[in-house]
């Protein structure tokens, strides 16, 4: 989802992190429509490498996937999830009550992110 449909190179997909992540899936029937991964870190929890397939977005399959992210990280006892969110998708986070940490720009695989975090 990553490669295809943002463009980031095929050799940021995969990192050193990745065996050491929880990943999520969201499926209609046997098609992969969304993804992300989640580390916990000391006493919070990362969001990382969201994605919904263009045909599915605005249609609550990525808030149905974070709360499901959220449910799972309150069973862990995690108080907080952090993110580092593309500015294009930053208003999608807000509508899922996460909060920008700064409005300070950065980029991560050629894409401008702001930082955010959510209270669980």
């Amino acid at each position: 989802m990553f490669v295809e449909g943002q463009g980031v190179p095929a050799d940021l997909e995969i990192d050193d992190k990745e065996d050491k992540a929880i990943h999520f899936l969201a499926r209609n029937n046997k098609e992969l429509v969304a993804t992300c991964r989640l580390r916990i870190i000391n006493n919070y929890a990362k969001l990382e490498r969201m994605a919904v397939k263009s045909d599915y977005r605005k249609q609550g399959v990525g808030s149905l996937l974070i709360d499901r992210v959220e449910k799972f990280a309150k069973k862990k006892n995690l108080k907080e999830i952090k993110l580092h969110a593309q500015v294009k998708a930053r208003s999608f986070y807000q509508k899922n009550n996460y909060e920008l940490v700064s409005d300070e720009e950065f980029m991560e695989a050629g894409i401008k992110h702001v930082e955010m975090k959510k209270r669980l």
